[in-house]
């Protein structure tokens, strides 16, 4: 997706400044959004939200 947005957008404003802006941010935030993942931790809602494996006929 990104040669197409950066295309539309150097098309659009003529300026090369803001496609490497926007890949930027978009590298900030990966990095910050790996600082807030904490595989140490079990996932107990995978629990809950799995089915029991009982089939219920509807009628």
């Amino acid at each position: 997706m990104s040669p197409p947005v950066a295309g539309f957008v150097v098309d659009a404003t003529g300026n090369w400044y803001l496609p490497f802006l926007m890949t930027m941010g978009l590298l900030l935030l990966g990095g910050f959004s790996g600082l807030l993942m904490h595989p140490e931790r079990p996932f107990e809602e995978a629990d809950a939200l799995a089915p029991s494996g009982k089939v219920v006929a509807e009628e």
